[in-house]
């Protein structure tokens, strides 16, 4: 099958860059190199945009609606947090920021695709029992038996009838109908597939048995039981409650919270607690008195070994860990430390309301969608895999690392998905989006306060990604669709040098930023011993603007359609389909992560600017030589192809190089010495001694050389 989803991941790298001067950053005292001033940037959406504002609720007759994000005048806006957090997410890549705005999430994992899986491995042999709490001990649970009950000898006994019992699928509506766990009778009736089967009655006043029980159900996911083969077809009853429970930890309980906490399930147990003498029935694995894990049905979510903070440390632990150098992106935009919550470093950036430059902008809503999306549990993508594996990579492993930063891909039309049957058929989880129509301008205005020249580079870096009207941002909703990508280009500035000096040219100045950020990024590089390759041609950079350029084969940039495609796509023989389309990019590697070098960075304005004047000197040469070949004659022409020739050879000498240098002079003298004046002559002439100094000794190279040089 072909895995696809509308996003992909900048992997995430043990290299993080830690500026040597973070400690020294102040709003009072100025850097004697730091600029402060602001810049006009203009915003154009390539695509509809929506930026959420006010919203109306879905109903069941009509889809829910989220109006675009308008001022008290009515005006629509863009407000300056949403500018920031897309600023400072491309800002942390670009930078090799640590990665720390992340929630510590110990997730679970339900996975019935293959029977020897990892989850089918760890989750067979279920306990069960009844989760108390006890003000003294804690969480606890009381072990007990079970048997298993037919669904069909439920409604009998309890006279429902079926269409009603189907349509009640959830915990909370089947027990609202049968009353929380009722006491009932049953008598072991038969062993079917493994399955000890018991068939249950109610209980008759004045008749004594000691074969009393508990009901418990744990809901219907998908068809009833009448209607497919597979369905779930049994509940349960315990009985025989044990009086010494086992411990249940505190770890083991917040990984059971963090899955269940916000689930409706959860929520009525919690409610009931307090009048449920036996307690809240559970399955758990236990090591001797220690519960190990617990869950609300039999196959219940298993927490993964690891928690996404986990995975982000086996790249580094410093990415998480809580020390006081922080990364380019929090010095510039600001941070506030969740660990301390008092401690934190105020921006020195700070971004305007993005104001409407058209007078009357045109506003629809998009068809209904469902803004919905895999959770970081979908383990072939957002766990990094390896090409040729056993298996996929998930949670459960010592050396598991997340994939990266995730990005949606830029697309270069929206492709709004069309919904399934069943889907369709349910407005509570639909919704449209109001859009602002493509080519619309906003303007806003950032102003900065004494960054230094490198930092100014970083942010007017993360305006672009160094490729003006290639490379666009993604703002606002609808992001999986193609909606809102946006391109931002500096209208104009005002700059003012800390140390008084006049600024003559301050596109010129913006530019020489520009390089001493890529000029520090590189010795960043070198002084950690990535000597292989240059920053801006690094894979890293590479993704971040390759998931910034828009797409036209949309069909590889969209969710799957349907669970069993998802439970599909887990087969191991897609596992290099998954490396190829998720995790082709490499991580730069450092040998130590936890012996990470700075640079002293001092700044060389002026030296800086000098570059960027030769560059565009060579570019204007480079133009005005491509517009004059468009008009030469083919004696120059034929000249102007050696010039390329030679060019390339600069780069690199290459065997096949070499055996095509005297063809290039040989192929232009046959041809032209009898057309040639005098000027193209000496020209040909300087071409093939230039052409011998880069090539070297060759045997028939030194001959045309030595034929030209002499020809008069």
């Amino acid at each position: 099958m072909s895995v696809t989803a509308p996003y992909r991941f900048v992997p995430l790298s043990n290299l993080i860059v830690y500026p040597d001067w973070a400690e020294k950053v102040s709003h009072d005292k100025p850097f004697r190199d730091g600029v402060s001033g602001e810049m006009t940037v203009t915003l154009k959406n390539k695509t509809p945009l929506c930026v959420g504002g006010e919203q109306s609720p879905a109903t069941a007759t009509s889809a829910g609606k989220v109006h675009f994000f308008k001022t008290p005048a009515g005006r629509p806006a863009i407000p300056g947090s949403s500018l920031k957090g897309m600023l400072k997410n491309v800002l942390e890549i670009a930078s090799f920021s640590p990665m720390r705005q992340v929630e510590d999430q110990k997730l679970g994992v339900r996975d019935l695709t293959n029977a020897n899986n990892f989850y089918m491995s760890r989750i067979t042999n279920a306990q069960s029992g009844w989760l108390r709490y006890d003000e003294k001990k804690g969480w606890l649970i009381y072990p007990c038996s079970f048997y298993r009950v037919h669904q069909q000898n439920i409604i009998d006994t309890f006279d429902i009838h079926f269409d009603d019992w189907k349509k009640r699928q959830s915990v909370m509506e089947r027990y609202y109908q049968l009353t929380i766990c009722p006491e009932v009778q049953f008598e072991y009736e038969k062993e079917k597939n493994g399955k000890k089967i018991a068939c249950i009655s109610k209980i008759k006043k004045g008749e004594n048995s000691s074969s009393i029980g508990r009901l418990v159900v744990t809901g219907q996911p998908g068809a009833g039981f009448k209607e497919n083969r597979s369905a779930k077809k049994y509940e349960f009853v315990f009985y025989n409650t044990q009086e010494n429970p086992k411990t249940v930890s505190s770890s083991v309980m917040s990984g059971f919270r963090q899955i269940h906490q916000d689930t409706q399930e959860w929520q009525f147990w919690q409610s009931n607690l307090q009048r449920l003498k036996h307690g809240i029935p559970v399955f758990y694995h236990a090591n001797g008195q220690s519960v190990s894990s617990l869950g609300l049905a039999m196959m219940y979510k298993l927490p993964y070994k690891h928690s996404i903070h986990d995975a982000i440390a086996h790249t580094n632990a410093q990415h998480t860990s809580h020390q006081e150098y922080i990364g380019m992106a929090d010095l510039l935009f600001g941070y506030i430390d969740e660990q301390s919550n008092t401690e934190g470093l105020r921006g020195r950036v700070h971004i305007g309301f993005a104001e409407l430059q058209d007078k009357t902008p045109l506003l629809k809503f998009s068809p209904s969608v469902v803004l919905s999306s895999p959770k970081p549990t979908y383990y072939p993508t957002y766990i990094y895999q390896k090409r040729g594996g056993s298996g996929f990579s998930q949670l459960m492993e010592n050396s598991v690392k997340i994939a990266g930063w995730k990005r949606y891909q830029a697309k270069a039309v929206v492709d709004y998905p069309k919904l399934e049957a069943k889907v369709a058929e349910n407005k509570k989880v639909q919704v449209q989006l109001e859009t602002i129509a493509d080519d619309t301008e906003f303007s806003f205005i950032i102003r900065w306060h004494n960054l230094r020249p490198v930092e100014l580079g970083a942010l007017l870096w993360s305006l672009d990604f160094d490729k003006p009207d290639q490379c666009y941002h993604a703002l606002g909703m609808g992001k999986p669709f193609g909606l809102g990508q946006v391109a931002l280009s500096v209208s104009k500035s005002q700059l003012s040098r800390n140390d008084g000096q006049p600024i003559e040219n301050n596109d010129m100045w913006l530019a020489a930023c520009r390089m001493e950020f890529q000029k520090y990024m590189n010795d960043m590089f070198a002084a950690n011993n990535v000597d292989w390759v240059q920053w801006q041609e690094c894979d890293v950079i590479k993704a971040l603007q390759e998931y910034a350029t828009p797409v036209s084969n949309l069909d590889d940039y969209v969710y799957l359609s349907t669970p069993k495609e998802y439970a599909q796509s887990k087969n191991r023989d897609n596992l290099d389909e998954f490396v190829n389309a998720f995790h082709s990019y490499d991580a730069i590697e450092v040998n130590d992560e936890s012996q990470l070098k700075t640079v002293d960075y001092q700044s060389d304005i002026d030296t800086s600017i000098d570059a960027v004047k030769a560059h565009i000197a060579k570019q204007q040469k480079v133009a005005a030589r491509e517009q004059a070949k468009q008009t030469a004659t083919a004696e120059d022409k034929a000249l102007y192809k050696i010039e390329d020739f030679i060019d390339k050879a600069k780069e690199e000498v290459s065997k096949t190089v070499k055996q095509k240098a005297h063809k290039e002079l040989k192929v232009v003298y046959d041809s032209y010495k009898d057309s040639f004046d005098g000027e193209q002559q000496i020209k040909l002439q300087s071409l093939a001694n230039e052409m011998s100094s880069v090539i070297g000794n060759e045997k028939q190279l030194d001959k045309i050389v030595k034929k030209i040089s002499n020809w008069t």
